[in-house]
């Protein structure tokens, strides 16, 4: 159980900082700026998304195997897992389509 947890922090903590790392150099550096770079912001914004509202309840559900945040949390947390991780496959054919 403490390995599982570790590599979910491992992934939270490099998740954010390397999503954080790409607007910070779109933002700073104006000839980033293009069309498929916006994607690429848009979809790490997403992905930050997934990191904060997909990774903690799983971290929870999978360290302790108990759900501890009622029956409305569960629906809200599954829907904002489907459509964040939707969001990224949008942004990656975006990003495709763009190319």
């Amino acid at each position: 159980m403490d390995l599982l947890k570790l590599f979910f922090e491992a992934g939270l903590c490099f998740g954010n900082v390397g999503n954080a790392l790409v607007c910070i150099a779109v933002y700073t550096n104006h000839t980033m700026r293009t069309v498929t770079n916006i994607f690429i912001v848009n979809l790490a914004v997403a992905d930050f998304f997934v990191i904060l509202f997909c990774l903690p309840p799983t971290v929870v559900w999978d360290v302790t195997e108990t759900w501890f945040m009622g029956k409305a949390m569960c629906k809200v947390v599954i829907y904002f897992q489907v459509f964040y991780t939707q969001l990224d496959y949008y942004f990656i054919c975006c990003v495709a389509d763009n190319l």
